[in-house]
């Protein structure tokens, strides 16, 4: 039997619909825009989210986004392994960032 590991893409771009919940849970950095509709960005706290909107969602940290169900988001994934060798002092910081402050719930 061989041995078989797969190569960790740096980035990947992918689009995402309402039928389709996300969570990070790998060890990557997610930039996600939303391009089309609303939804719910959960972290700690539930968000509300709306087109227009920007924000990160850490690997590892426990977060979603539950868009509803004609939305579309745009997701740019960076993996932790391509910030190491670029920018490693990055990695020291928690990269919060987003356009909206007003609480779903």
């Amino acid at each position: 039997m061989k041995n078989r590991t797969q190569k960790q893409e740096d980035f990947y771009i992918t689009l995402l619909r309402g039928d389709h919940p996300a969570e990070s849970w790998q060890p990557r950095l997610h930039v996600v825009f939303i391009l089309r509709g609303t939804g719910k960005f959960l972290h700690k706290t539930a968000y509300a989210v709306q087109e227009g909107d920007i924000f990160t969602m850490n690997g590892l940290e426990g977060q979603s986004l539950n868009l509803e169900e004609n939305a579309i988001a745009l997701l740019l994934g960076i993996s932790f392994d391509f910030i190491a060798r670029v920018c490693p002092d990055l990695l020291t910081y928690s990269l919060n960032c987003c356009s909206f402050s007003e609480k779903a719930y």
